[in-house]
């Protein structure tokens, strides 16, 4: 209870990890290009963060857990081993 966000983050942090760096590359020549002074970097870090989650929740739902799942289907790993053979 209350605590969905931070299981959103461990399952999908992998894909946080892989991707974070694109999100960092984009913000860091926003900051620049914006020309905004030091005062904005925490604003600008806090983004940075929130997008670094969104992009890799993304990309974990949308590749790494159906990718996952047609693995584990293929290969049989984790599926129930009394459960009739599939047709």
């Amino acid at each position: 209870r209350g605590s969905g966000w931070l299981r959103l983050i461990g399952e999908s942090s992998y894909e946080i990890y892989l991707t974070h760096m694109f999100v960092v590359f984009a913000t860091v020549a926003l900051f620049r290009a914006s020309g905004a002074d030091m005062a904005w970097v925490f604003g600008f870090y806090a983004g940075a963060v929130s997008a670094s989650v969104a992009l890799g929740w993304v990309v974990a739902r949308g590749y790494g857990q159906p990718l996952a799942a047609a693995l584990r289907r293929r290969s049989g790993v984790g599926l129930n081993p009394h459960a009739p053979p599939a047709a």
